[in-house]
């Protein structure tokens, strides 16, 4: 399965989904088994980190920026073999 992909007729990527709903353990969950969070993640071309912003989806944000190197604490970068 692709995760950078679209799914559904929604053309939302499953990080934009959990970023939409907050779900920080989704968000590393997705990072550690490769999706992108730094692609733009539905039709309208945001990424999950903008998504996050504006929807106040606080603890996705937090996850997003750990995931991409942007702010301290777990996970950081992958390490998908």
């Amino acid at each position: 399965m692709d995760l950078n992909a679209a799914t559904g007729s929604d053309g939302w990527t499953p990080a934009g989904a959990a970023a939409l709903a907050n779900s920080e353990a989704g968000l590393e969950c997705l990072h550690a088994l490769g999706a992108d969070l730094s692609r733009p993640c539905n039709r309208a071309g945001e990424t999950p980190e903008a998504v996050a912003a504006k929807s106040r989806s606080l603890d996705a944000l937090a996850a997003i920026r750990r995931c991409l190197g942007k702010a301290p604490g777990r996970p950081g970068p992958r390490s998908v073999p």
